[in-house]
């Protein structure tokens, strides 16, 4: 058998410590590793789509490999999670897929896992792609964590406008970063995860509150505030940082104030993980009609939420209008520098310069009320795009890769290690550490 550099799967990539994950821009089968075909289960391709994508995600499948690894980290006692199954069924299928001796699998037994886990999966319903990679990285994340037995309880600091000119933003960054890994570490941490910035502003004294809190992909509005299309992705990330009033039902409980106001919310990127994933909004609500009798498709096809369509609705309730959002937003397969994009506040600093290449991506053809993804993926051993159209697997131009079709992107960052985050490791975090802070050093306050 071929494996991956002439190892068997239990020792290919093993980490030179167990704070480095190797990088790799792809990884190397002779035959057919890596680009095997998914059957169709009965509208499955939401998930066969997402799973080429990820058997594309080089780090990832470095680690799921190394079987002895993903032993170690497995967490069955962790509720949850999946109790380990869905860990442990997702490292079998990247096996197989990467064994480079069939054309063609069918992924039943990581479906039926999958169903048991979650029943929402359960059947041949069709399901949101984005909405599905939620839960399974989440779910992996889980079966993997690295935090034991009960989870501590922590309090995140109250980062006022004192607070945070006393600490300075990136100190306020990495305490808020080390108590998030006391409860959440892993291999999709690692990998996955970043930082957000939230700062909200009272309309009525100007009390400004901060917070830093994790992602694991970004969703991308795909229309401005007036609903005119954007068309390139740094227009998306442009309005996605842009302030948003919260006002009305959405007004903002403001502790100085001690009333519920009109405020002002900003969100901002602050630490970007080493494989970025994008989620463009293309599916969209407008305005609430009445609901029929009958269940209406595609409303689950919106920000990761599922409803099934299969039980009829009272016909008094309201149901939103859906509509895909299907103008091509533009994106670099190369060279996607979110610096100069603007998408970086100027405040946080970087260790590895945030340039990122596009290795693979999930396409919705269709509508909301009828549609089908496939997946596309690089393939750095043979030099070329391959779309994934559930059982079939064709190669595709590099001009035809970024359509008006794209719903999921997958970046990875140059030249990056994949290093785990723990507590113990501050300078494997994504911020630029100064050992003189006393959180590094809570035995002193002991």
């Amino acid at each position: 058998k071929s494996w991956v550099h002439g190892l068997a799967p239990e020792a290919l990539q093993r980490p030179a410590s167990d704070n480095c994950h190797a990088p790799e821009a792809a990884l190397h089968r002779v035959g057919l590793g890596g680009r095997v075909g998914l059957e169709n289960l009965g509208n499955s391709c939401y998930m066969n789509a997402l799973l080429q994508c990820l058997a594309g995600t080089a780090d990832l499948v470095s680690y799921f490999l190394d079987q002895e690894a993903v032993e170690k980290d497995l967490n069955a006692e962790n509720f949850l999670g999946s109790g380990g199954v869905v860990a442990r069924e997702f490292a079998t299928l990247l096996r197989i897929l990467w064994s480079g001796e069939r054309e063609v699998i069918s992924p039943i037994r990581f479906k039926d896992v999958l169903s048991r886990a979650a029943e929402q999966f359960q059947g041949s319903e069709q399901h949101d792609s984005q909405e599905f990679a939620a839960y399974l990285l989440d779910c992996l994340h889980e079966d993997l964590n690295r935090v034991r037995g009960k989870r501590p309880m922590v309090n995140f600091p109250d980062l006022t406008a004192k607070v945070i000119q006393e600490k300075g933003e990136e100190r306020a960054a990495a305490e808020c970063w080390n108590l998030y890994l006391q409860r959440d570490k892993s291999i999709i941490v690692d990998i996955f995860q970043g930082q957000l910035r939230s700062q909200i502003t009272c309309s009525r004294c100007g009390f400004l509150s901060t917070k830093f809190d994790s992602f694991m992909y970004l969703s991308l509005p795909v229309v401005d505030d007036k609903g005119k299309p954007l068309s390139c992705l740094g227009e998306c990330l442009t309005e996605f940082s842009k302030d948003e009033r919260l006002c009305g039902n959405d007004q903002w409980y403001c502790p100085v104030c001690k009333l519920h106001v009109d405020a002002v919310k900003r969100l901002s990127l602050w630490k970007v993980p080493p494989v970025l994933l994008v989620h463009l909004k293309r599916f969209k609500f407008d305005a609430a009609v009445s609901r029929p009798t009958t269940p209406w498709y595609g409303q689950a096809l919106y920000d990761g939420l599922w409803c099934s369509t299969t039980s009829p609705q009272p016909i008094d309730m309201q149901a939103p209008v859906s509509r895909k959002l299907s103008h091509k937003v533009d994106f670099d397969l190369e060279g996607l520098d979110l610096r100069a994009l603007g998408a970086l506040p100027a405040a946080s600093a970087q260790k590895v310069p945030p340039i990122f290449d596009l290795f693979a991506l999930v396409d919705h053809f269709g509508s909301c009320g009828f549609g089908h993804y496939t997946g596309t993926v690089w393939h750095d051993s043979v030099g070329s795009w391959h779309r994934f159209n559930d059982a079939f697997v064709t190669p595709l131009p590099a001009e035809e890769v970024a359509s008006e079709k794209a719903y999921l992107l997958f970046f990875r960052r140059r030249d990056a290690l994949v290093r785990a985050q723990t507590m113990s490791t501050p300078d494997a975090w994504p911020h630029q550490i100064s050992r003189e802070w006393s959180f590094l050093h809570p035995q002193d306050a002991a």
